[in-house]
């Protein structure tokens, strides 16, 4: 238990330091751009990481499982991210660049801009797709330490070349080249981490391959739902302007940055539980104990990151942002309502029941879909927003629902009371010092 407190510890600390960086990088990247090119770099950088998700087919979350059930399978599992990685994002960024030349209105606004950024965008696409594949494999072999230093030197890497571009003036393009040398980084750190669980002369294991696909093939449907539901990829294709998804991709931005609590937990313990094998029935009680220490823990953050809004965002990145701090709100109040989901799934994870994880996903991706649609006619961005905090507050409801039912656990249970709020910080505040 010290280990997996220690690694809580060592991620947590390495990504706040990453939410620092990446706060800064957010502030020089709002004053270097005003809110409409802000609002275009935010589509040409969810081009990529849509292309990852969707090509990665579910494989991550499979290795992260699988290296703690399969241990002897880590060299096949490292062979098999790297080959099917590169292949198949290769093969889709290709396609994209075909539709941009061939086909450009299936591209929303993607197709109306200059032929050298989708092309870089491409090139990131495919180190992402790679990246996203190894990376889970470095968290499942529990190389917490390192996984840790990547995320820190990553940002630095961005926070180095985004200096750049603001003293010398320079723009979207320069900003995406910084986003693929980070990539770049990234994929040659992971290479490098994973060395002592490859071995070179590893065989190809096509049954072992097609096993990993089997149960890929289940995460992916929930997946690419939750990929398609996007709303920087929707508003690509919805009649709001640049300048508004500007606004609005400062808010979402300080709002995932804001989940790396329950996210970090998840992180260190999924691994964990399953190196150790838990017992299902043991499973219950330690999923709830997580969730009550996230709220714990989530909630002071969320308090927090509302009073910088307040009183701080606007000064830093300029008035012509002005409303992302309402988007903000809105956001982060169907973050706090759903911030155990991904603890809470965590019980399926380890038991290797997938489908529920696709269930979940897939009741929030329908129901943002909709929503998004529906509201942004109405209200434009706000709308857009509210649909997101609603189609949350769906999936936690149904998570709750099953994993109530499946545990025999109480609703309360998994909630903290006052006292069990004082021990956890005491002890936390124990532990730093």
């Amino acid at each position: 238990m010290s280990k997996t407190i220690s690694n809580v510890i060592i991620l947590f600390s390495g990504q706040v330091g990453r939410v620092f960086i990446a706060l800064i990088n957010t502030i020089l990247l709002a004053r270097l751009l005003d809110p409409s090119d802000r609002g275009i770099f935010a589509i040409l950088t969810t081009f990529p990481l849509t292309v990852s998700l969707i090509c990665s087919f579910g494989i991550p979350q499979v290795n992260a499982v699988y290296c703690g059930l399969y241990k002897e399978k880590r060299s096949q599992l490292i062979l098999q991210s790297i080959l099917f990685g590169f292949l198949i994002s290769l093969i889709t960024s290709i396609g994209i660049i075909w539709l941009y030349n061939y086909a450009p209105q299936s591209l929303g606004k993607l197709g109306e801009l200059n032929s050298t950024v989708l092309y870089i965008g491409a090139s990131i696409a495919v180190l992402m797709t790679v990246n996203i594949l190894l990376r889970e494999l470095v968290r499942g072999c529990e190389l917490i330490k390192k996984l840790s230093l990547s995320f820190i030197t990553n940002s630095l890497i961005i926070l180095i070349g985004y200096l750049y571009i603001y003293f010398e003036q320079k723009g979207i393009q320069e900003a995406l080249v910084v986003i693929l040398i980070a990539e770049v980084f990234f994929t040659l750190f992971f290479l490098y981490s994973l060395k002592d669980n490859f071995k070179i002369n590893t065989p190809f294991e096509k049954p072992f391959f097609a096993q990993v696909l089997k149960k890929a093939g289940i995460y992916f449907i929930g997946g690419i739902l939750y990929t398609i539901a996007s709303p920087i990829l929707l508003m690509n294709y919805i009649p709001v302007s640049a300048a508004d998804i500007g606004k609005f991709s400062i808010a979402f931005i300080i709002c995932l940055r804001c989940e790396i609590i329950p996210n970090t937990i998840v992180n260190v313990l999924l691994p964990n539980l399953c190196n150790e094998n838990t017992a299902k029935e043991e499973l219950g009680p330690k999923i709830s104990q997580l969730c009550r220490v996230t709220l714990i823990v989530y909630i002071p953050v969320v308090i927090l990151s509302c009073i910088f809004v307040q009183y701080a965002l606007i000064p830093l990145i300029g008035t012509a942002y002005s409303g992302a701090e309402a988007l903000f709100y809105i956001l982060i109040i169907g973050s706090l309502l759903s911030s155990n989901g991904k603890v809470l799934s965590m019980y399926y994870n380890v038991i290797d029941s997938p489908k529920y994880e696709t269930l979940f996903t897939t009741v929030r991706s329908v129901t943002q879909i909709a929503l998004i649609f529906i509201l942004a006619v109405q209200w434009g961005v706000i709308g857009i927003a509210i649909g997101i905090s609603i189609s949350r507050l769906f999936r936690i409801l149904v998570t709750y629902h099953f994993f109530l039912k499946d545990t025999n656990t109480k609703f309360l249970d998994l909630f903290p009371n006052i006292n069990e709020m004082k021990n956890t910080l005491n002890r936390i505040k124990k532990i730093l010092n």
